[in-house]
């Protein structure tokens, strides 16, 4: 017990710090991995490193934790074994504030698919619609909306004589569904 507690024990500040930062650049790792699995599984995640899309794509999440946790390793080898020194100091922090800046856009993105999963419905046929809220249908004619051409009603934006008077319509709109 005593050689387990005199093991972390750090020599000195700067190694403590290394020890904290590579902590945190394990978890935030694997809080990102998580995180992507879960977007490619219940969102359209479009990865972008072409060899994670692979694995992902193919469903192979297993090789992806594998991979990552092998270069995550790898890496915390690198770094502790020149972790006196200034470069792997700044280089550590660097990554770490990288790490920080991916959690924000995660949490960017989960917000919008959740969001977009409450206004969506799957139908019975395997595609997803979403439901759109439009803004009432416009009295004014605009210059952007106007046909050079002339509707029967009158101008392209304004509803039909007969019509209802609507302060919103509802939409169906259909978007890319996973198979």
């Amino acid at each position: 017990m005593r050689r387990l507690l005199s093991f972390c024990r750090f020599e000195s500040a700067r190694t403590r710090r290394a020890a904290g930062l590579l902590v945190a650049l394990w978890v935030l790792g694997g809080i990102d991995y998580l995180f992507t699995v879960w977007a490619q599984r219940f969102t359209q995640l479009e990865e972008i490193n072409p060899w994670a899309s692979g694995l992902l794509n193919s469903h192979h999440f297993a090789s992806l934790a594998v991979s990552k946790v092998l270069l995550t390793g790898l890496a915390t080898v690198i770094f502790w074994r020149y972790r006196h020194r200034v470069l792997t100091q700044v280089s550590l922090w660097g990554l770490v504030a990288i790490h920080v800046v991916l959690m924000v856009q995660w949490s960017n993105y989960t917000a919008d698919a959740l969001q977009l999963a409450q206004a969506t419905q799957m139908q019975p046929d395997g595609q997803v619609t979403a439901i759109n809220y439009l803004p009432p249908v416009s009295s004014r004619p605009d210059s952007f909306t106007q046909s050079s051409e002339a509707s029967p009603s009158g101008s392209v934006d304004q509803p039909a004589p007969d019509a209802p008077d609507r302060s919103w319509q509802l939409a169906a709109i259909p978007l890319h569904g996973h198979e």
